[in-house]
């Protein structure tokens, strides 16, 4: 890729990592404030400084944060909106520099900001904190501070434990969610770098999609005969297994939901046990075919020996 294709890909990956990464109000921006602030949210009312542990103050409570942190997390990604409009915008970019761009340059452009989204994503993995409190830990500390001896209750000086294992608490419920958010911000740099990949495996060039308007012949104003009523039904038939047999010529069987990565889809089967919106699908794709030869002027005839 020569240097100014590089100039341009760099640009665009740049871009996408702002918007995910840097720009104040970005997803990854937003939940490592909400990260900060995990001590205010769940810990401050927690009583730390007593005899007795607090019975808010337990294992079950690093768990419920995570969770609570992870459905905040997730629902600030999907709301952003950020693959259809960072996809837009490079299509925008692009479209603008068709002049001086070729089919084969936009590919490559394409498929070197994939691998640079892919390599971002793969050195956030291994910049996480190594963890400073393991589970085991933690739940020895849960435990010591959790009881209470005779002499410890003379001598009032069970605080310490409570102490130690409310700030053990908080220093691994931030590790778990810190590691959480590198990790889903990967995964959706990752997801990013799967949709450009697909268009460009696609051949999606906005300047190609944009201007193509389908233009069909209008077949409204032609009514069947209905001789013709049994040959919609054989045609629908037909549609429906060289449909299928293309379909299993590509690799394709029978799944009960379709699943495209495994090739599997549930209408390849026998035309008679398809769902009947399926069947009207065929049969409107061979009513139009029919209408559309009769509005060019042909006449269809049944010969007399068959």
């Amino acid at each position: 890729m020569g240097t100014r294709m590089k100039e341009i890909s760099k640009k665009l990956s740049d871009m996408i990592i702002a918007k995910v990464m840097e720009d104040i109000d970005s997803p990854c921006q937003l939940m490592r404030r909400k990260l900060k602030d995990i001590d205010i949210d769940y810990f401050e009312d927690i009583s730390r400084d007593t005899e007795i542990i607090d019975p808010k103050l337990n294992l079950e409570l690093k768990d419920r944060i995570r969770g609570d942190f992870q459905r905040s997390a997730d629902e600030l990604l999907e709301e952003s909106g950020l693959k259809e409009q960072v996809t837009d915008e490079i299509k925008e970019h692009l479209s603008k520099q068709k002049q001086q761009i070729s089919p084969e340059e936009y590919t490559n452009i394409l498929a070197d900001v994939v691998n640079e989204l892919r390599n971002y994503a793969n050195q956030l993995l291994q910049t996480v904190d190594i963890e400073k409190i393991t589970e085991s830990e933690l739940a020895e500390k849960y435990e010591k501070a959790k009881l209470i001896s005779l002499k410890e209750k003379i001598l009032r000086n069970n605080k310490r434990d409570v102490i130690e294992f409310y700030h053990a608490l908080m220093e691994r419920t931030w590790w778990e969610c810190s590691v959480f958010v590198e990790k889903r911000i990967a995964s959706f740099l990752m997801s990013l770098a799967d949709v450009l990949a697909a268009s460009e495996a696609n051949g999606i060039q906005a300047t190609d999609t944009i201007e193509y308007v389908p233009q069909c012949t209008s077949t409204d104003d032609f009514t069947l005969p209905d001789e013709l009523t049994e040959l919609v039904e054989k045609m629908a038939e037909n549609v429906h297994e060289e449909w299928a047999q293309e379909r299993i010529r590509q690799g394709w069987t029978y799944g009960k939901e379709r699943n495209d990565t495994l090739k599997q889809h549930p209408c390849l089967v026998p035309y008679e046990e398809l769902p009947e919106e399926e069947k009207q699908f065929d049969r409107i794709t061979s009513i139009k075919t029919l209408q559309f030869i009769i509005s060019q002027g042909f006449k269809i005839t049944r010969n007399a020996d068959r």
